[in-house]
């Protein structure tokens, strides 16, 4: 035995097969590493193609190493890591180089920009220039026109004058047309006196429409009462639809509302009978969840007891195979206690030449003690298992007899259904009180209903009757209304119109009276126009007016009988410009009459403003007027001159169109 385990070659061979496992796994790491290499030194020939393609450097190329020679890869990487180092400092000194080129570049790009925006302002000045010398041929010509509006501005304020006092006379003769328009047509060419009766006889019937206004606001109050009380009968009807629609409903609502109180009632007067299942339910429900518990209790308890008789079974097999070991190996332990010249407990030989040997793993009396323990414990946890399984099975038994088979869910479900029973027993038993309530309510609003329904029926009864009577009022006070308001809406209208006529025609005697205390003609042209010219610096006005028959020759009589005592005379709308010291002039002999006059214009109130004499030349050619006024626009003492070539020219047109 000694020697098969001194010279077990089982150890040998497994000794040289993990040799041979750990050569190998070496081996292929070391195959792994070469590759590596290899595929280094294969990218950084790529990296330094550029580099071993020199040939300016002067230094000597570095030769690729064999692959299959790893020794020598780093050695050439590192001379390789020297010729970059080179290069890239080689590359930043010609960057810098082409950096300071590109900014001595840019500064000439500048400078010559520069220069071009110089040639180019100085291009444009030359062009401005050349048009600036264009125009100065026209230099006088254009200071020329400009003297001449700023001498023809002076006349603006004369010519507003004319304007004004033309939109002035035009505005009362078209109110006065107006004011006439109204009239009936025996009245519409009626004098002033005439007139003057016409607005007596429109103040009367204004004040005879104004008297109507109180019957006219109770006509509206009769209509707003009308329809309050149409308002009142509308809702009178709404309130008795609602009371009828109501008590219709009344006998369906008082079942419906009688049979739910009965129904909580019976429901009520369930809750003592709720209250004993619920208590019965729960009592049963406690006994399915002790069984439930015991159940689970049992069956960890069997297992256990299974586990313990399993352990006490494996404890008892271990104690009887060590005590078994034991015995075989007895005679080495005996054999170990022997001494020379001692007997041996067995034999009684003195000598032992041959003792048995205890073999490494021989157990002793203390193992076989101890195993022997652990049986006797394994045993008495069996035993305390069995008890205790025993113990919860007859309570298991018992609990079983007291909850029966149903399972708890389902005694939870009927627990659950009880407490809602309940429940809704206690909620009816509240709600009882409350319905009855609801119930008396109801037949209190029927009583109600009925009230309202009779009032609303003597309510619509009554607005019929005040309807009626109104309606018969307003009848009669319309036909008066309408009689007075004529085609207007209102009477408000009415007097709106009178009152406007009745302005018109004040207005209109006003304008007729105003025209003739001024010397004023009240024979309005039909059209007229006005132009105006610079002749030998003096301003001159030309104005042509058209009239209808006879009115030119009324208009010529008028201005000169105004003439032999007018002496100065406000231009209306101007703002405080007048004529003095009218004065009879020299005529030219043109046209079918003439008349003739100087005088000075004030052109403003204040002393500071300018006197502008003039000359006006009046001449009549057939059913025209014209009106030649020639004016100092220099503001100087010396009188003007109407040109008679200007007049000469515009007289003969006229003639030559009157003809025509």
């Amino acid at each position: 035995m000694l020697l098969r385990r001194l010279f077990d070659t089982g150890r040998f061979q497994e000794l040289q097969a993990w040799l041979t496992n750990r050569s190998k796994a070496t081996k292929k790491d070391l195959d792994e590493v070469t590759t590596v290499l290899q595929q280094l030194s294969e990218r950084i020939h790529q990296e330094a193609g550029p580099l071993l393609h020199q040939e300016d450097t002067g230094a000597e190329q570095p030769t690729r190493p064999d692959p299959q020679h790893p020794a020598d890869i780093l050695p050439w990487a590192q001379h390789l890591r020297t010729l970059a180092h080179n290069a890239h400092t080689t590359a930043l000194a010609e960057e810098q180089h082409s950096d300071t080129a590109h900014q001595h570049a840019k500064t000439e790009h500048q400078r010559t920009n520069e220069l071009a925006n110089h040639q180019t302002q100085h291009a444009q000045a030359q062009a401005r220039r050349t048009a600036l010398d264009d125009k100065a041929a026209n230099h006088p010509r254009l200071r020329e026109q400009l003297d001449n509006g700023r001498r023809a501005e002076l006349l603006r304020p004369l010519l507003d004058g004319v304007r004004h006092t033309s939109l002035a006379l035009h505005t009362a003769k078209t109110a006065e047309d107006d004011a006439r328009n109204m009239l009936p047509d025996d009245h519409r060419h009626a004098g002033v006196p005439q007139l003057r009766i016409v607005l007596e006889q429109h103040h009367a019937e204004r004040g005879r429409v104004e008297g109507l206004l109180p019957d006219e606001q109770h006509h509206t109050q009769l209509g707003t009462q009308i329809t309050e009380l149409n308002t009142k009968e509308q809702q009178a009807r709404a309130d008795l639809d609602e009371a009828g629609q109501w008590l219709t409903a009344w006998p369906a609502l008082e079942d419906e509302h009688t049979g739910r109180l009965d129904d909580m009632t019976k429901t009520a007067d369930q809750v003592p009978q709720r209250e004993q299942d619920i208590q019965a339910l729960n009592a049963h429900l406690e006994a399915a969840r002790r069984r439930d518990t015991l159940t689970t209790q049992l069956t960890s308890a069997t297992e256990a007891e299974t586990h313990r008789a399993a352990e006490a079974l494996q404890a008892k097999k271990q104690w009887l195979d060590l005590r078994e070991r034991r015995l075989d190996g007895m005679a080495g332990e005996l054999a170990a206690e022997l001494t020379d010249g001692a007997p041996c407990s067995v034999c009684g030989s003195p000598t032992h030449p041959q003792p048995a040997q205890r073999q490494p793993d021989q157990p002793t009396r203390e193992d076989e003690d101890k195993s022997r323990n652990l049986h006797e414990q394994a045993d008495t946890l069996h035993a305390q298992a069995s008890r205790n399984r025993n113990d919860l099975a007859t309570q298991h038994a018992e609990a079983v007899g007291a909850a029966g088979p149903t399972p708890c869910d389902e005694l939870k479900t009927q627990l659950k259904k009880a407490q809602e029973a309940h429940r809704a027993a206690c909620d009816a038993a509240t709600a009882l009180p409350s319905a009855q309530e609801a119930l008396a309510r109801l037949r209190t609003e029927h009583d109600t209903r009925t009230q309202q329904r009779q009032e609303a029926q003597d309510r619509v009864t009554e607005c019929q009757a005040r309807i009626k009577a109104l309606a018969q009022q307003q009848s009669t006070l319309a036909d008066t209304l309408a009689a007075a308001r004529g085609t207007a809406t209102t009477l408000g209208d009415r007097i709106t119109e009178l009152s406007r006529a009745a302005k018109g025609l004040s207005n209109a005697i006003d304008a007729a009276q105003t025209a003739t205390d001024d010397g004023a003609s009240e024979h309005a042209p039909t059209g007229s126009v006005t132009r105006m010219m610079v002749v030998e610096q003096d301003g001159l006005l030309i104005n042509l007016a058209a009239y209808r028959g006879q009115d030119a020759s009324r208009v010529m009589a008028e201005l000169r009988t105004a003439l032999r005592t007018c002496r100065k005379f406000p231009v209306a709308g101007t703002g405080g410009v007048t004529w003095s010291g009218i004065r009879l002039a020299r005529q030219l002999g043109e046209g079918d009459q003439e008349v003739a006059f100087r005088g000075e214009v004030h052109m403003g109130s204040a002393k500071d403003y300018p006197i502008v004499p003039n000359e006006v030349h009046v001449i009549r050619v057939g059913t025209t007027i014209a009106t030649f006024t020639s004016q100092n626009v220099r503001a100087t003492a010396a009188s003007p001159v109407v040109p008679r070539d200007v007049v000469h020219r515009q007289v003969t047109a006229l003639i030559a169109l009157s003809a025509g």
